[in-house]
């Protein structure tokens, strides 16, 4: 068997203490009796994630109720921890029973269900020589629990990859087995993106000196003022995880304002995959991996400027086909009422500093009142510019391009996770936070190591961001 470790110790605490990490839920309803296994039900949580109550799930879920080609499936093992430690082998459908080309491709993750200390271990491998989507390909997840505080009956959920190949025609079933116990996905032919394109579109938005990836979210608070207009920059990224192309695809933002003005977004890197010469067109996917990364998708940016006065709106971007909407997203801009400086707290990525440890214990801290204070990343990567040069008689510094693992980013207190040893803490309010903006180019295309003309903006923060470092 080919064996890849992809998760070791990830205690309850962490797991829900992790922003990015799936979140522990309460105790809810356990399933019923030990070693019961069920799949959550569609709705039940974000698809992309994983998620879900046990409570909401059930032996058996059809395809046709909303799952896509590459959605995490949540599935639920009930298991006696009397020992205060268990193991146990989920076994995977890695090919549809049918026809191929669906598959349950990886174990992502496993969490127990409620919060009763100890850590979930999980392996994955490969039975057999049959590679993912070919008949009788299984993939094993091998899941341990062990110092649980408390014994008894434990919950815990195991996040797969629901896959689909690249120009097949999945049908049939996917299951997935604890001695047993079976859990099955059925109709796998329903699953959105089977036998066709399934195009999807995610759109965050940043001030117009902000970058894409770095900046952007959902709500835009900030505001940055260029030749009198609030000056809005859109991010977005289309993808088909569908079997089948996308084609004639074009991308239209609207303003969110009454006249209802809509503009034409270039989407750049199109295939010809629908007709030769014409590039407009996104390629099937083969829907596995850990991330999506792989997946047949572009990103773009598009910048609109809006009248001062302008500081509620909800612009709306969609894909379209031959003249129907495929996908459509909407971000959030609620900014002050003048075009003065003002950060989302949540946003105080930009605030310069050394990296340092954050913690929650707050037995030992003592509060500080500071103009400046460093943050940390914890398991992200963003891409800043850093000065190198500069400035000159204009006033304009040349900075790189570069990957950042830390100081770039300030997290909330609820989602940093608490440390154990023993030090000083203070707590650091942020009132402004500055960082180093493109001047004169734009970074769309460039690539780590590039250098560009760059300038610092400063920005006042409308609500303090509390946080703590250990000094």
């Amino acid at each position: 068997a080919r064996t890849a470790e992809i998760m070791v110790g990830q205690t309850a605490r962490r797991a829900a203490m992790w922003a990015v990490a799936v979140v522990l839920l309460g105790a809810g309803a356990l399933a019923s009796g030990v070693g019961a296994l069920s799949i959550a039900k569609y709705g039940s949580y974000a698809p992309m994630l994983g998620g879900g109550l046990s409570a909401e799930s059930a032996a058996e879920v059809s395809g046709a109720s909303g799952f896509a080609c590459g959605d995490t499936v949540s599935v639920f093992h009930t298991v006696d921890v009397a020992a205060r430690e268990a193991a146990f082998e989920l076994r995977l459908s890695a090919a549809s029973n049918g026809a191929k080309g669906a598959a349950f491709s990886e174990c992502l993750r496993a969490v127990a269900e409620s919060a009763n200390g100890g850590s979930v271990e999980l392996k994955q491998s490969l039975v057999g020589s049959a590679a993912v989507f070919e008949s009788g390909a299984e993939v094993v997840c091998s899941v341990r629990i062990d110092g649980v505080r408390k014994p008894g009956k434990l919950v815990v959920r195991i996040d797969v990859r629901l896959a689909c190949e690249a120009g097949a025609s999945p049908r049939g079933a996917l299951s997935a087995t604890v001695g047993t116990q079976t859990a099955v996905l059925t109709e796998v032919e329903r699953v959105r993106g089977a036998a066709e394109p399934y195009v999807t579109l995610e759109k965050t938005v940043t001030t117009g000196d902000g970058l894409c990836g770095v900046h952007d979210s959902k709500l835009l608070t900030d505001s940055y003022v260029a030749a009198d207009m609030r000056e809005i920059k859109f991010c977005y990224t289309v993808m088909n995880r569908g079997t089948r192309p996308a084609c004639g695809l074009s991308l239209v933002q609207n303003s969110g304002l009454e006249d209802g003005a809509s503009v034409n977004v270039a989407l750049h890197a199109l295939s010809d995959a629908c007709s030769a010469g014409e590039y407009n067109a996104l390629p099937a996917s083969t829907t596995t991996g850990r991330a999506p990364s792989a997946w047949s998708g572009v990103t773009t940016e598009h910048t609109l400027r809006y009248p001062c006065g302008v500081t509620k709106v909800e612009p709306v971007a969609r894909v379209v086909a031959a003249g129907s909407t495929l996908a459509a997203a909407a971000v959030s801009i609620d900014a002050k009422d003048s075009c003065g400086g003002a950060a989302s707290p949540a946003r105080a990525a930009a605030a310069s500093g050394a990296s340092s440890r954050l913690s929650l214990d707050d037995s030992s801290l003592r509060q500080t009142e500071l103009s400046t204070c460093p943050c940390i990343i914890m398991s992200k990567m963003f891409y800043v510019l850093e000065e190198t040069a500069g400035p000159g008689a204009d006033g304009i510094s040349t900075c790189i391009l570069r990957v950042a693992f830390d100081g770039w980013q300030c997290l909330d207190l609820l989602d940093i996770e608490s440390l154990p040893s023993a030090g000083a803490y203070e707590i650091c309010y942020f009132t402004e936070a500055v960082r180093y903006v493109p001047w004169g180019t734009s970074l769309f295309n460039k690539t780590v190591g590039d250098s560009v003309g760059c300038k610092t903006r400063t920005v006042d923060i409308v609500e303090p961001v509390v946080l703590t470092r250990l000094i």
